[in-house]
């Protein structure tokens, strides 16, 4: 993983809880008192994160934490190097960045841990992640081919990571592949997420569903939900 300058983090840190709970921008004269440093030195700091793109200014002197910054602020604290008010901190900005209200930080922590795999495997660094668009974040959990038709084991497999931390955050990972996978809507109401694999005989894997019954579910464990996901492309395919 790749880090940032420890005095840089600290910036991050400041202007992340001078935010929260307030308002959701802060003036750099704000976060040089807080940090007792001269405006200068915060402002050239400043820059430096605005170009690894983990703040943002938003009018004049008005500055506020990306959703990457805040993710960046979430895997430090995962790993244990921020301390617990940070992690809590940067989770509650990526719930409201992200519209996970719903969900408690215990799966929003499992899921960063899932990316923080799904990162490594693919070599990449969280300065290059595109944390800004809450569906895409899922494209690093997802394997080229559902081999296995349970979802949660093949996503488990291809991060090498136990099954149980893929279920911590089956929530979440649904309502993300509900919104980057194309998406049918059953009779009933429910909503699916289709992953198609192939190229000439299609193969349409079911990755994930909303119901309001079940809430957000990982594959589809309902038999007429199946059969209408395949009535549905055969008519697509005649």
């Amino acid at each position: 993983m790749v880090h940032i300058d420890p005095r840089a983090i600290s910036l991050l840190t400041t202007l992340l809880l001078s935010t929260i709970g307030r308002s959701p921008t802060a003036s750099l004269y704000d976060v040089a008192k807080r940090m007792g440093l001269s405006i200068a030195t915060v402002y050239r700091r400043s820059l430096e994160l605005a170009e690894q793109g983990l703040i943002a200014r938003l009018g004049k002197g008005a500055y506020m934490v990306t959703p990457r910054g805040a993710f960046y602020l979430a895997m430090l604290g995962v790993e244990g190097r921020a301390p617990a008010p940070v992690l809590a901190a940067a989770v509650k900005k990526l719930k409201s960045d992200w519209d996970l209200a719903e969900f408690e930080d215990e799966e929003v922590e499992a899921y960063i841990r899932l990316l923080m795999a799904g990162l490594r495997r693919l070599g990449r660094t969280p300065l290059d992640f595109c944390a800004g668009e809450f569906g895409r974040t899922v494209q690093v959990l997802l394997p080229e081919r559902f081999a296995r038709r349970n979802v949660i084991r093949a996503i488990a497999q291809h991060l090498s990571v136990p099954v149980e931390e893929v279920m911590k955050a089956e929530r979440i990972i649904a309502k993300a592949m509900l919104e980057f996978l194309p998406s049918v809507k059953l009779p009933d109401g429910c909503k699916t997420a289709v992953f198609l694999q192939g190229e000439q005989d299609i193969d349409v894997v079911v990755a994930a569903s909303y119901c309001k019954i079940q809430g957000y579910r990982l594959g589809l464990d309902c038999a007429l939900g199946r059969l209408a996901i395949s009535k549905y492309f055969t008519k697509m395919k005649n």
